[in-house]
């Protein structure tokens, strides 16, 4: 038997990883509800785009659920930074930019 290394990651996945430096993603099942007007529209869009195999529509569904916590924690960024002149924030992202290349 193998020993594996458990870590969890900020989206909630929980990654295994064995010795051979092999990663695993194990995945976790939901169960949602949605209109039979979405359902369809949504089957139909990714067989225009040659999906329909196994698994791609959890992947679509994954995609977007990342692409709207990306949109929605940039939006509250902007709100946060909302008071902080241009000038200031292009000089702290300079200086992060300068220590990360150190």
């Amino acid at each position: 038997m193998h020993e594996r290394a458990l870590s969890q990651s900020a989206d909630g996945c929980i990654n295994t990883q064995t010795p051979n430096s092999q990663i695993e993603m194990i995945m976790t099942r939901w169960n949602v509800a949605v209109s039979d007007e979405t359902d369809q529209a949504l089957r139909v869009f990714l067989a225009s785009r040659g999906g329909g195999r196994k698994g791609d529509l959890s992947r679509f569904i994954e995609e977007s659920v990342r692409a709207r916590m990306l949109e929605l924690s940039a939006e509250e960024a902007k709100r946060a930074n909302a008071d902080i002149a241009e000038q200031d924030i292009a000089s702290m992202v300079a200086e992060a930019l300068a220590w990360a290349k150190r």
